[in-house]
């Protein structure tokens, strides 16, 4: 080994060891923090599942669903932790907080075997580590298959351009392995493939028969989970009806999604575990056809920079692929925007960062230092707020009341503040919470339930049976 090379993987280890210890510490809050009730229950505190450790238990999660949801692995690591741990949440976020700290560790790898840059590595895994959209799929326990299904993308990955360095067919074999593993921890990986098509173009690869067969068992197991995906998503209701109006609303609709993704990446603040939703006539309206003309504008000026290099290509086509999903053009979308829905997605972006600053620091000798104090300031400002952001998913009350502050009109985050008062007995707050949420959302009938429930333990039997009465809940 070489001086030169014995330096830099000395460095690297350096730079790698900085991150982790920076992602310790920014993220250290989410240890003290518990269960909260948005999912957390359904999952872990309140899933009889989880009782039964044995492999009869693990047969019967592997052939369930949740929440409409099918990711077996994500359960199976509940159940383990359910037997070790039980209801200390603890434990729970110690492991949410290991599978970041590897998921980290694991982006740097895979942008230094792409750019074969420490310093492009470095930025795009430091950004990946603390910005605070990666707070919700780390802070939030029911979100564990965000941390799982990227480990595993990642490794896949990583195996990946192992075989096309070295031409290993073990590689490509582990590859798909690593894939299916991801598909079993959640749904949102049936795009993987694309991902290969991406680095095989970033590589100069040529598109042969051969580049295409290979993929073949890939898109095959993405076809099967899609099929498993659409019957666990619409066994409990009806398929959606397309047309002419539903396209035009769902585009526009996926459109202001990625601005959406866009803003906060670059500007993380007044963050939410909740977003209103945009109204059919705001989505229809003129103004919101604004976001479609942002969107082909940066989609000219991505097809342009091929001109150039292929790595503005690569990085905006590995966001856009990872995040197509949940961008209400897919059947599997069920919100309009979340910030969880870019803890693998934002990679490509944030390398593209790395190249930029890559690029830059090529072109500056003497204004070096003023470039290194901007980096820093910015991991500093980014770490605090995601050490803040981690705070706000201490209890269900720190969560809800913080998405109210940030956005008054959320049904669903009344609704689920009612819920973690009525657990507290505390049984007038609760129901002022169910009335705030009725009002303004009244088709939305889990209040309704709610507030009969609460009734009946206050023993007021009368307001309960006039609740079940009212036309309202029996729609």
């Amino acid at each position: 080994m070489g001086f030169s090379e014995q330096k830099n993987k000395i460095i690297t280890g350096c730079l790698l060891i900085f991150i982790l210890i920076t992602v310790g510490i920014t993220f250290s809050p989410i240890l003290n923090n518990g269960f909260t009730n948005w999912d957390d229950s359904t999952y872990i505190t309140k899933n009889p599942d989880l009782k039964d450790f044995s492999l009869s238990g693990a047969i019967h999660i592997c052939a369930s669903s949740y929440i409409q949801n099918y990711h077996p692995l994500t359960m199976l690591s509940y159940l383990a932790e359910y037997h070790f741990f039980g209801m200390e949440a603890f434990g729970y976020h110690m492991v949410s907080l290991i599978l970041h700290l590897l998921n980290c560790a694991l982006v740097f790898l895979m942008i230094f075997l792409l750019s074969k840059s420490n310093i492009v590595a470095f930025i795009a895994a430091m950004l990946f580590a603390i910005h605070p959209l990666q707070v919700e799929s780390v802070a939030w326990i029911a979100e564990r298959k965000d941390l799982l299904y990227t480990l595993f993308s990642l490794a896949g990955f990583i195996s990946y351009i192992h075989y096309l360095n070295k031409r290993k067919v073990s590689c490509y074999y582990i590859c798909l392995c690593l894939f299916f593993l991801s598909l079993l921890s959640k749904t949102m990986a049936i795009t993987f493939p694309l991902v290969l098509f991406l680095i095989d173009y970033l590589f100069k690869r040529k598109f042969d028969k051969g580049s295409f067969f290979e993929k073949i068992p890939f898109f095959a197991l993405s076809l099967i989970f899609i099929f498993i995906g659409s019957i666990t998503f619409y066994a409990r209701q009806a398929l959606p009806v397309l047309s002419l109006t539903a396209i035009l609303r769902q585009s526009v609709t996926a459109a202001y999604a990625l601005m959406f993704y866009l803003h906060k990446i670059l500007l993380p603040v007044k963050l939410s575990c909740l977003y209103p939703c945009p109204k059919i006539e705001e989505v229809l309206s003129f103004r919101f056809l604004f976001f479609p003309l942002i969107t082909v504008v940066l989609a000219a000026l991505v097809v342009y920079s091929r001109k150039y290099t292929r790595k503005i290509i690569f990085g905006s086509l590995f966001f856009l692929c990872t995040i197509f999903l949940v961008l209400q053009i897919s059947p599997f979308a069920n919100s309009v925007t979340a910030d969880r829905y870019t803890y693998l997605a934002s990679v490509g972006l944030f390398y593209l960062f790395g190249e930029g600053v890559r690029w830059l620091y090529s072109r500056i000798e003497k204004k070096r230092l003023f470039l290194y104090v901007i980096f820093a300031g910015l991991i500093l400002v980014l770490s605090f707020l995601s050490w803040q952001r981690c705070g706000v998913w201490k209890d269900s009350f720190t969560l809800w009341n913080d998405a109210l502050s940030k956005y008054s009109n959320l049904p669903v985050a009344y609704y689920n503040r009612g819920n973690a008062y009525s657990e507290q007995k505390n049984y007038t707050k609760a129901i002022e919470d169910y009335d705030r949420a009725i009002e303004l959302a009244p088709d939305f009938l889990f209040p309704y339930f709610a507030k009969v429930i609460t009734y009946g333990k206050k023993g007021e039997y009368d307001k309960a049976y006039s609740i079940i009465g009212n036309k309202g809940i029996n729609k």
